[in-house]
């Protein structure tokens, strides 16, 4: 048998106080963070850019692609206001990414999701994949010098909800901590393939969007679980991504958010 689900469902505790202790690590120096981590300036930001470039869309999933590209190159790259803040390296976003395969993440932990993503920022960043616990996070002193916590971030950004374009955006350049909706029967057996199956959108548990893809003409989100690597693929689940519902599938669109560094 496995964990309770109320066990299981601690991801999402787990998640939030993640997000609480984020702030935290910043010194009273850092805390003077820069308006382009306020999703209302970014999005008037990135209006006034289309106004002055006069630039147009043919519809709002297109200004919603160019948005989120927009969103991640300034938080990652603090570019320059220029007629390129809006484009990808590739001026596309790629077909499919995997950061399994570029080596920012760490393997499959029994209840080990909550730190996902701040692994993978800092090997993109220092070059260093570091595995780190939800209980290193917890305990972290940051009032001491014993230098207890392995990696440090400077804050976390709210991808907009509801939108798969953004998300897919965001995950292109790095993981991204995802909360779903994991209570269902179907999710809790899943064993492989592409879910699709049945499942709600009340947020209980937490995971990390580390890729997406295509398989014989199927859309989909490569999500690293935290229940062993004996539960699905290997401890991973692709879901259906582009399903029509602006939540995603089990929600994972609702509320995805990732640590910059």
């Amino acid at each position: 048998m496995r964990k309770s689900i109320m066990l299981r469902n601690c991801g999402l505790i787990l998640m939030v106080l993640c997000i609480l202790w984020i702030p935290s690590r910043v010194s009273s120096s850092e805390n003077k963070m820069t308006s382009i981590y306020d999703p209302r300036y970014i999005e008037q930001r990135f209006e006034d850019w289309l106004a002055r470039y006069g630039r147009e869309y043919e519809n709002r999933d297109e200004w919603s692609l160019r948005f989120g590209i927009y969103q991640s190159n300034v938080h990652n790259r603090h570019t320059a206001k220029n007629i390129y803040e809006e484009c990808e390296n590739s001026t596309e976003l790629p077909a499919t990414v995997d950061w399994r395969k570029k080596g920012a993440v760490t393997p499959i932990k029994d209840q080990g999701r909550c730190v996902a993503a701040v692994e993978g920022i800092n090997k993109i960043k220092t070059g260093k994949l570091v595995s780190l616990s939800e209980q290193e996070l917890v305990d972290c002193d940051v009032s001491s010098d014993t230098q207890g916590c392995k990696v440090k971030i400077s804050g976390y950004v709210a991808v907009p909800a509801n939108n798969e374009n953004r998300l897919q955006a965001a995950v292109a350049q790095q993981p991204v901590s995802v909360a779903i909706d994991a209570g269902g029967f179907e999710f809790q057996l899943y064993s492989s393939g592409i879910f699709s199956g049945s499942c709600g959108d009340q947020l209980n548990h937490g995971v990390a969007a580390v890729g997406y893809g295509e398989s014989s003409g199927r859309k989909y989100w490569l999500v690293k679980n935290s229940w062993g690597s004996d539960w699905g693929e290997s401890g991973y689940i692709r879901i259906k991504r582009g399903s029509g519902n602006k939540k995603g599938i089990c929600g994972i669109a609702m509320e995805p958010s990732y640590p910059v560094k």
